[in-house]
């Protein structure tokens, strides 16, 4: 307890062993000579806070600071405090009951710089994978520049087209923050959006999309991303490759709750359709043969139907 001039005139015993004091030794003097620094770690002026205290003591009825027992040690306190009155309404000083909160400032503390270390490695090794991304589609871009077969040049350009792909979806995820999931729509819509800056200007081609709004896992983001750039990219090439234009429909949602918990992709075009021996999933190109791999991999099933134009089915399920 302290009075109106900040001294002390009560201690109990469990205050003596908190601060190391007995209550002799603390009975009429100021509590920053004694339980209290007169500038803590933190900067802050404790004579200041006091009289800060005993003007609103509601402002203060729960608050966190830093003492010092008798040997000059350190320790947090976590006080409850309330105004004293006599019988007149009169108030005559502040009662302070306090609990030792300096295991607890540490954990928080040390939580707080493993967050800060946790930062700090994160954004070196997002730098380190964007560079070396980089530097890959940037050899792969020399080395189609330097060929002289168009069949390797252009196998060499779709690989750096998928180099940038995964860049590109790696940027997303870090600068969203969160590694647990992500919003499928925003996420899509860039994704589509690119490829239509890619492929559609040139082709004549009308992308269109339906993405049903919500969240996916994070590491299920890029074999989703990866399957609808390769069907995406293999129907701007060959879909239509005697008129001057087309469709392109892409639907993304949940399945119906009959099927589980799954994503159904649907990607379809009205083109001239797929050979017999591609559709029939016998003679796969490199890219139908990614998704493939990842269908596979994500234990999906994967539909081909073949009539006025190609529709790709592939229900995929969300990890529990």
């Amino acid at each position: 307890k302290y009075d109106n001039d900040q001294k002390i005139f009560f201690f109990n015993r469990y205050a003596e062993r908190m601060f190391g004091y007995s209550a002799d030794e603390v009975m009429g003097k100021l509590a920053v000579e004694t339980t209290n620094p007169e500038i803590d770690s933190q900067g802050q002026n404790h004579r200041e806070m006091f009289t800060h205290l005993l003007r609103d003591p509601d402002r203060y009825a729960y608050h966190e600071n830093e003492n010092l027992r008798k040997d000059g040690t350190r320790l947090w306190v976590a006080w409850r405090n309330a105004a004293l009155y006599d019988t007149e309404g009169n108030r005559i000083g502040m009662l302070s009951i306090g609990n030792d909160s300096t295991r607890r400032k540490e954990i928080e503390e040390s939580r707080q710089q493993l967050l800060e270390e946790k930062d700090i490695l994160l954004s070196e090794v997002h730098h380190r994978i964007k560079n070396d991304m980089h530097m890959l589609s940037s050899l792969l871009s020399l080395q189609a520049s330097a060929s002289t077969s168009e069949v390797e040049t252009a196998s060499l350009q779709e690989a750096e087209n998928r180099i940038q792909l995964m860049r590109s979806i790696y940027d997303k995820l870090y600068m969203q923050k969160n590694f647990r999931a992500i919003e499928l729509g925003p996420f899509l819509r860039d994704l589509l959006e690119e490829l239509q800056q890619n492929y559609c200007s040139a082709s004549g081609i009308n992308m269109q999309s339906h993405i049903e709004e919500f969240v996916i896992p994070v590491k299920f983001s890029f074999p989703l991303g990866l399957i609808i750039n390769e069907l995406l990219s293999n129907a701007f090439k060959y879909a239509f490759p005697h008129t001057q234009g087309g469709t392109l429909l892409v639907r993304v949602n949940r399945c119906s709750p009959d099927a589980g918990n799954c994503i159904e992709t649907l990607v379809s075009d009205n083109g001239e359709g797929l050979p017999a021996e591609v559709a029939s999933k016998e003679q796969l190109g490199f890219g139908l043969s990614i998704v493939d791999a990842m269908v596979e991999q994500y234990h999906g099933k994967w539909e081909i139907e073949n009539t006025a134009g190609t529709l790709h089915r592939i229900c995929l399920p969300l990890p529990e």
